[in-house]
């Protein structure tokens, strides 16, 4: 399975999953590796969601419904200005706050070191991504700010 090392506290897990969680498997799809989340994840319906999760030991079932994207709240915009980063990522230098960036809550100065399967992504291969994605799909980051790694869904 995969560590949760982060969940969004306004998001549709937040009552649900908790940092250390397993997910072991997503709507029936077995997570063995960091590649089997990032398809699964990738392809999230909305409506109802089943993760089977190991949390202290103890297996479990977790259920929460991912919401429909309003009108409102469709974002077509990335909204990053970045500087890629050879070896290590890309920098955000500076984030539009009505983008997917900003509803992700990047932060100026996170370092993306993974977009997808891209590690040390350049700018613009994370503006390729995200240009390539549909409507409502979550892009997978992984951030480092400071020294806190973080993994986000990037929606657009």
């Amino acid at each position: 399975g995969v560590v949760v090392a982060w969940v969004d506290s306004r998001g549709p897990a937040a009552k649900h999953l908790v940092v250390g969680d397993v997910i072991e498997s997503v709507n029936a799809r077995a997570i063995a590796h960091t590649r089997d989340w990032e398809v699964a994840s990738s392809r999230l319906p909305v409506g109802p969601v089943i993760m089977h999760v190991r949390r202290r030991g103890k297996s479990l079932d977790v259920q929460f419904a991912l919401p429909a994207a309003t009108d409102s709240a469709v974002i077509s915009s990335l909204g990053l200005e970045m500087k890629s980063v050879p070896g290590v990522g890309t920098t955000v230098v500076r984030i539009d706050p009505r983008s997917a960036a900003s509803a992700a809550r990047l932060q100026e100065g996170d370092v993306i070191t993974l977009v997808g399967h891209i590690t040390a992504p350049t700018a613009a291969q994370i503006g390729d991504a995200f240009r390539s994605a549909r409507t409502g799909e979550a892009i997978m980051l992984a951030i480092t700010r400071g020294r806190t790694h973080l993994v986000v869904g990037l929606v657009k």
